[in-house]
């Protein structure tokens, strides 16, 4: 059963996370109107950063070219296998700004054409 409450656009967009004072490279993999779907693709050796709970920092750079800065609360994390040093982060975005919402916007009317 899927407990999401908006819905999600695909999207592939470059991003980094900030967390505890390293910052991670990686692509945003869906949005939706309160959360964002994160691959981690810099090679880190210790999830710690990226448990439930954890406040970070999401900064992207949108097609229309704003940079945006997202405080967000991981919500989980999945490492595929044992030896992989990436990681797919679930987020939800604490208080979206208005930016956020337009890129939304832009991305929904995107999809329609």
């Amino acid at each position: 059963m899927d407990n999401r409450q908006s819905n999600r656009m695909i999207c592939n967009l470059n991003a980094n996370i900030i967390s505890g004072g390293k910052s991670c490279g990686g692509f945003i993999d869906n949005v939706s109107e309160d959360g964002i779907e994160y691959l981690m693709t810099s090679a880190i050796r210790s999830s710690i950063d990226f448990v439930p709970e954890r406040i970070i920092t999401l900064s992207f750079q949108t097609p229309s070219g704003k940079i945006l800065y997202l405080n967000c609360e991981v919500k989980w994390y999945l490492r595929t296998a044992p030896d992989d040093e990436t990681l797919t982060v679930g987020m939800k975005i604490l208080d979206p700004t208005t930016a956020y919402h337009e890129f939304l916007q832009d991305m929904d009317r995107e999809s329609i054409h």
